[in-house]
């Protein structure tokens, strides 16, 4: 497949240690990067990557943000709180002139880890810092109306009971001993609608989102190449012919 509708790619990583990221850190890496990121907005901390996400208040250091550094024309995101640090590219249309283009998994691993380096530096973490999960992240979204098990191919046998309404979940192991033991690729696909102009138009969705243990921060960049790499080879195997063939 050369032309995958992809709406959101991310990586990310979630360190076992601590980043000093109160205030004062948060303003400086703004002020060195607004020319790039000029809106800064705050959210609530994430909790263990891969893990139900709830609201994170045990201790004082919980009540510490997510910020969210955006692009002017909000397809870029860099979020970072004191144990995490991601990159987003997300499709938003630009008024006035064309889309950003998709940047690529290598160019957005590059930059991620040109990010992760001065967050580290900054925060005060240094060496090869232990890394308890990182994450690849794609979605993928495009106008659809067909009935569902014409486009998803393990719909019909995965069977009523895992479908959560429009949509089914369900995980795929990966074994590669680069990724580190209980990685895998979490897959959600199904029905849903995507706002165009003043009508919502019917839409198929999936999305797949690799997690792996690297233990250490050297082993991040070769476990995201495996993530990445499994998630190119199973992506064809859960559509159908025809949306392959819609996407090349």
């Amino acid at each position: 497949m050369n032309n995958p509708p992809i709406t959101e790619l991310s990586i990310a990583l979630q360190f076992e240690g601590q980043l000093d990221w109160k205030p004062l850190k948060a303003i400086d890496y703004f002020n060195r990067h607004k020319d790039e990121f000029p809106n800064l907005e705050f959210k609530v901390k994430l909790g263990a990557l891969g893990g139900p996400q709830v609201p994170i208040l045990e201790t004082s250091d919980d009540l510490v943000p997510r910020y969210w550094y955006v692009s002017s024309d909000e397809c870029m995101l860099v979020q970072v709180q004191n144990d995490l640090v991601a990159m987003n590219w997300r499709r938003r249309p630009q008024v006035g002139e064309a889309m950003r283009p998709y940047p690529g998994f290598e160019d957005m691993k590059k930059k991620f880890s040109d990010v992760v380096a001065e967050c580290l530096e900054l925060g005060g973490l240094h060496g090869d810092v232990p890394v308890s999960v990182c994450n690849l992240y794609y979605d993928n979204v495009w106008p659809s109306s067909q009935p569902v098990p014409e486009i998803f191919t393990f719909w019909k046998a995965l069977g009523i009971a895992v479908r959560q309404g429009p949509q089914v979940s369900f995980s795929i192991p990966v074994t590669d001993p680069k990724v580190g033991g209980g990685s895998k690729i979490d897959v959600t696909a199904g029905m849903g609608g995507v706002p165009v102009d003043d009508t919502i138009v019917p839409s198929a969705r999936i999305a797949m989102a690799g997690y792996a243990h690297p233990g250490t921060l050297k082993n991040v960049w070769p476990a995201l190449d495996v993530l990445h790499e499994q998630i190119g080879v199973y992506l064809p195997k859960l559509v159908s012919d025809a949306v392959r063939e819609s996407w090349s």
